[in-house]
C-alpha cells in the first residue's frame, strides 16, 4: 500500500500551479483554451491506466469526465 501512497502523493505534486507554469515555459500549452496543463496530464494518466493501448476516444471520454469536451481529432494534436 507504500506504494500507493507514494504514488498519489507525486501525482499530486504533479498536478499542481507549478506544472501550469512549466507547460506555458515549455511551449506545451501556448494559449487556454479547453485544455490546461494540468487537465492533459489527469487524461493522459487515467486514461493510460484504463486502457492498454488507448485510442483516441478513450481520450476524448476520460477528457469529457473532467469536463473537457473536445472532438477526436484534438486529442492527437496535442501529441504532435
Amino acid at each position: 500500500m507504500e506504494i500507493m501512497r507514494t504514488a498519489a502523493r507525486t501525482l499530486q505534486q504533479l498536478c499542481g500551479s507549478d506544472l501550469e507554469t512549466l507547460a506555458a515555459g515549455t511551449g506545451l500549452i501556448k494559449r487556454r483554451r479547453k485544455f490546461g496543463a494540468v487537465t492533459l496530464l489527469r487524461m493522459l494518466i487515467f486514461t493510460a491506466l484504463k486502457h492498454r493501448v488507448p485510442k483516441p476516444a478513450d481520450f476524448q471520454r476520460t477528457a469529457l469526465q473532467f469536463g473537457v469536451e473536445v472532438s477526436r481529432a484534438a486529442i492527437p494534436a496535442r501529441f504532435s
